[in-house]
């Protein structure tokens, strides 16, 4: 590995696995929303779920820097975990609002209506 160049693309890496991380545990979460799960299916999910993103994430950090762990990896990773994570939370909080603003105007309509 030479090069800031080289530096900056294995920090991107790492932004977008963090990035990943975060959107594959958020699509477990709505699958879990949408069908009843029960505790230990949970667990198995969630199970896989670590064991599925620990062997990416090493497989990422050896692909992109050799497998030589640096400092600027998990700061990556943190930054695009977090980074994520307060997206979508801004989604979400903007979702319910625009939801709620919707199902009251269709309350009124009923209402007027009768």
């Amino acid at each position: 590995m030479s090069g800031i160049g080289t530096e900056i693309r294995v920090f991107c890496y790492a932004i977008l696995t963090g990035v990943l991380i975060v959107a594959v545990y958020l699509w477990i979460r709505v699958l879990r929303r949408l069908v009843a799960h029960r505790l230990w299916l949970i667990n198995l999910e969630d199970a896989c779920y670590w064991a599925g993103i620990s062997v990416y994430t090493f497989a990422q950090i050896y692909h992109t820097s050799d497998g030589v762990l640096r400092w600027y990896i998990g700061l990556g990773i943190a930054l695009g975990s977090i980074g994520m994570a307060l997206l979508s939370a801004v989604f979400v909080r903007a979702y319910k609002k625009i939801s709620t603003r919707i199902c009251e105007k269709r309350v009124k309509r009923v209402d007027k209506s009768d």
